[in-house]
């Protein structure tokens, strides 16, 4: 619990970073005394038995209350800059809401776009549940108007063009509607922005509902077969690769529990498993959204005191699939009693080859043993040919068995706390099938997964904007060639440079252009801790652009003046 506290807040981090710390003409100065304060929380916190989730009671219930504090003071930090950064882009009036979409990653990229809307209207295509209906913004039924009863909406770029959009979730929030819009957005600018409008009175161009046949659904990428008693999928043939990825008779993101014999030491050791039981019985399967973007096929099921909400996800134009659990945990074990830890499992209908896990700054090559090995965003398996990735928002425990990818979700250890995880958790976590191995996208899409693209709507849009300066689209902050990988903007500890870590990631020499969106006066090269490093080549400035000579599996990290 504490560990996936803590690598939220540096993720959240890092985004108010990239956008406060830059010194964009026009941003506000990054609150330094402010986060300096969070990151000391955070780094105390690492202290080793609360790190990995093995501390006694109290100091597990004073860390989650630290990083709490550190996250929302993080996260307020964040909007401020990108609701600032908003404002000062030229919307067009009478062309809808505004919204503009961010991208932390300095890449172009195609991203996954949920904005959250507030209207005195609600959107015309959709109903929405009340207020006090603490489940009811996952149920939006479409309204007919004209499109049938499909929960579309008309979302356009700066150029006219519409996109297709889906309404995902909504309340009512007197006096008003707050909403979320999912579409796709294409060639998002790097570490940069595009406005977006949203006409919540006007259904979208693109309201073709998802292909479906008996539970199986044709999206651009995949064909997806669901087993509607279980909620699992039964089938997911990749059409790029030619390759069917569920194992036959199997079931991808199945529910099972391990239940462990009493041993000591349980919250930092896994100990012998005496079975293992599917989750299954009664679930209740139906699909709960469908539309021009996206459809959600939801399974309820239950285990001794526990209930499971299944969420499985599907995108037209999107080549993932995404997993949301929400899970009520009841179970304890105890010294003498079995104690039940949740997995989630994958049985592949190919063999693979690899098992390969992301790591700081790097990738491990793993065996195919069974054993579980921690890894951060993602782990990839690949018989050469097709492989798929399994991405995870703050879930570390990964194994492959006997054909069978697994995911470790929650336990109930007991030595030295007896209620580690007892509650309400929503679990996210996702699989990107691909062609070869990691490579062919992964990493990139395991950030994309961690650091999704982000919305606001500008805070004056009712007002004059005569202070709007920004165009409607900017790439702000760019790193390239994409095997070099971008890990943090910041402050200098000392001086008042902008300090900027990158790494080679396949193993290969090249050179790195970093491109800011103000001029740079001078570069240096410094090492982990901002000290300057002696006997290297300089880095070359021209412009806003800065070259450096990369080593393979290197870790650069640039001190720079603007």
């Amino acid at each position: 619990m504490t560990l996936t506290r803590a690598m939220m807040i540096v993720a959240v981090m890092a985004g108010a970073l990239m956008f406060t710390s830059a010194r964009v003409p026009g941003a506000t100065p990054a609150p330094a005394e402010k986060l300096r304060r969070a990151w000391e929380i955070v780094a105390f916190n690492e202290f080793h038995d609360i790190l990995c989730g093995s501390g006694i009671h109290e100091a597990n219930a004073d860390s989650v209350a630290d990083y709490k504090w550190a996250c929302t003071r993080a996260e307020t930090i964040r909007d401020a800059a990108l609701r600032k950064l908003a404002d000062e882009v030229r919307t067009v009036a009478k062309k809808g809401q505004p919204v503009v979409v961010f991208n932390a990653q300095p890449c172009k990229r195609r991203a996954l776009v949920e904005a959250e809307i507030y209207s005195h209207e609600a959107p015309a295509t959709a109903s929405l549940l009340g207020w006090g209906d603490f489940y009811g913004g996952h149920q939006v039924d479409g309204v007919d108007r004209g499109q049938g009863s499909v929960p579309s909406i008309l979302v356009r770029d700066p150029q006219g063009r519409a996109v297709p959009a889906q309404v995902v979730w909504g309340k009512n929030f007197p006096p008003g509607w707050r909403y979320r819009v999912q579409f796709i957005a294409e060639d998002l600018p790097a570490g940069g922005y595009r406005a977006y409008y949203i006409d919540p009175a006007q259904p979208g161009e693109s309201s073709e509902l998802i292909p479906e046949k008996k539970g199986v659904f044709e999206t651009d990428f995949f064909r997806v077969g669901f087993d509607l008693k279980t909620g699992e999928i039964k089938r997911l043939y990749d059409k790029r690769t030619r390759t069917e990825l569920a194992a036959k008779g199997g079931g991808l993101n199945r529910l099972r529990i391990y239940l462990e014999k009493p041993h000591s030491m349980s919250a930092w050791t896994l100990g012998e498993i005496e079975r293992a039981e599917d989750v299954g019985g009664e679930a209740r399967v139906r699909i709960t959204e469908r539309g021009p973007v996206r459809v959600c096929v939801e399974a309820h099921k239950q285990w001794g005191r526990s209930k499971f909400i299944q969420r499985t996800y599907l995108y037209r134009s999107y080549p993932r699939i995404d997993f949301e659990l929400e899970a009520h945990w009841f179970e304890q074990g105890s010294t003498t009693t079995l104690a039940p830890m949740l997995r989630a499992v994958f049985p592949l209908g190919i063999k693979p080859k690899r098992f390969d896990c992301h790591v700081p700054f790097d990738v491990a090559a793993r065996p195919l043993t069974g054993q579980e090995v921690p890894a951060q965003q993602w782990v990839d398996v690949t018989d050469g040919k097709a492989g798929l990735a399994l991405l995870n928002q703050a879930k570390y425990g990964h194994s492959f068995e006997k054909g069978e990818l697994r995911l470790t979700l929650l336990r109930s250890s007991y030595d030295p706390d007896i209620y580690p995880d007892q509650g309400l958790h929503r679990i996210k976590y996702a699989l990107y099938p691909h062609a070869g191995d990691w490579k062919s996208g992964v990493w990139e899409e395991g950030e994309a997964f961690n650091s999704p693209a982000l919305a606001t709507e500008p805070p004056s849009a009712a007002l004059g904007k005569s202070h709007a300066t920004r165009p409607e689209e900017d790439a702000l902050l760019s790193l390239e060639p994409a095997h070099v990988r971008l890990s943090g903007v910041k402050e200098a500890e000392e001086g008042g440079e902008v300090v900027v870590r990158f790494a080679e990631i396949e193993g290969r020499r090249g050179v790195a252009v970093l491109t800011l969106p103000v001029p740079v006066k001078c570069a240096r090269r410094f090492d982990l801790i901002e000290r300057p490093l002696e006997g290297v080549a300089a880095p070359k400035v021209s412009g806003r652009s800065v070259r450096v000579d990369v080593r393979p599996h290197e870790i650069i990290t640039l001190g720079l003046e603007v």
